[in-house]
């Protein structure tokens, strides 16, 4: 892949693009990036689930295999109840569908727990000391699967101002498996792995296959499955 050179201004028109690219891997999410798309004169890849204009291939990660993957991790501990915490500005619904229809395949969808999320950016502190306080109005034990791992990070913060314990009274699970985020924090945390460079690897050479004349692939949208769970301390449950 190229790597992009210093002073190309802002994709917001086709003149913004480099004149160098032969194909492009993009992020088709707000409706001006949809309009680029389609004005553009190489083969495009998107790489966002649900957004891609028709036409468009997708390669994406399996959100709803991320969900389900955190349901039975959490459940294998042995846990009474179970909630999805989200942040609506960066919040896919894919993996929080997944991590419900787990619940309800297993007989447990009564079991969930709504989860109020009262994290944003605009005081951390303010936001970590009220979540604590949700936190401690939850039924426990809980396992909690947080959408992403700074999301929590956060939740891990929260639950000590709480004054609960992790895991025995809020197992904590996120995604992505930031390997910073997931082993600077006391407990460390447990992630879904969502094979990320399987993702990277699949677009780019969808791109670089359809730049040298390949026609559009067959499937126009292709989810990479999760690589699984990586366990760390935030959810290993003492027998």
């Amino acid at each position: 892949m190229l790597e992009m050179p210093a002073g190309v201004p802002d994709f917001d028109t086709p003149a913004g693009m480099p004149r160098w690219a032969n194909a492009m891997v993009l992020h088709i999410r707000p409706p001006r990036m949809r309009t680029l798309a389609r004005q553009l004169r190489v083969p495009v890849v998107n790489l966002v689930e649900g957004t891609a204009p028709v036409g468009f291939p997708t390669v994406c990660i399996d959100n709803r295999a991320v969900g389900r993957l955190a349901f039975e991790h959490l459940r294998s501990l042995g846990l009474r109840h179970f909630g999805y915490l989200e942040w609506d500005a960066f919040d896919d619904p894919l993996r929080r569908e997944g991590f419900e229809a787990a619940a309800a395949a297993a007989g447990m969808a009564d079991r969930l727990i709504a989860v109020p999320s009262l994290l944003s950016r605009r005081d951390w502190s303010d936001d970590v000391a009220r979540q604590a306080q949700a936190f401690r109005d939850l039924p426990r034990p809980l396992g909690l699967f947080c959408f992403a791992d700074w999301l929590a990070a956060l939740a891990l913060q929260a639950i000590h101002i709480a004054g609960l314990r992790v895991p025995d009274d809020i197992a904590v699970i996120g995604c992505d498996d930031d390997e910073i985020t997931c082993e600077t924090p006391q407990p460390t945390l447990s992630s879904v792995d969502p094979h990320k460079d399987r993702v990277g690897y699949q677009a780019a050479r969808l791109a670089v296959d359809m730049a040298e004349g390949a026609a559009l692939p067959d499937v126009l949208h292709q989810c990479v499955e999760p690589l699984g769970v990586i366990e760390r301390i935030s959810t290993q449950m003492l027998a």
